[in-house]
């Protein structure tokens, strides 16, 4: 998903508003602009932005959630693998309720999942046919 500046199923780009993105992430920094960055552009600079804001611990907290905001330095991350991904799985582990869920909350407990360990969605030879 790095570098997806056009979408090609919809014929539709995001080009025009990259500017824009780009010039208000440091007014947007409770949102993690740079994890969307590196989503949509795979810059290596964006890369090292959103490492430099994960805590020593593991986490990333760029608001007032540490289990969503780690969750989204994760999906940024998520086809690579690094220290950095290690450490905030490693972190999302040691901070998982005794009910299994994150936070108490069924969104983070989602969107920490597939952003720390999903898996890509296969497709068996008879659903194709």
């Amino acid at each position: 998903m790095v570098g997806c500046e056009d979408d090609e199923k919809s014929g539709q780009s995001i080009k025009q508003y990259m500017p824009y993105i780009k010039a208000y992430a440091e007014d947007n920094e409770k949102y993690m602009p740079y994890s969307f960055l590196y989503i949509l552009t795979g810059s290596d600079g964006y890369y090292q932005e959103l490492s430099n804001q994960q805590d020593i611990e593991g986490f990333w907290l760029a608001d007032t959630n540490k289990f969503y905001d780690t969750a989204l330095g994760l999906l940024a991350m998520q086809s690579m693998s690094s220290e950095y991904v290690e450490l905030g799985k490693s972190w999302l582990e040691d901070n998982q309720d005794n009910s299994g869920c994150w936070n108490d909350n069924l969104r983070d407990t989602a969107f920490i999942l597939w952003a720390g360990w999903g898996k890509a969605p296969t497709i068996s030879q008879a659903e194709v046919t």
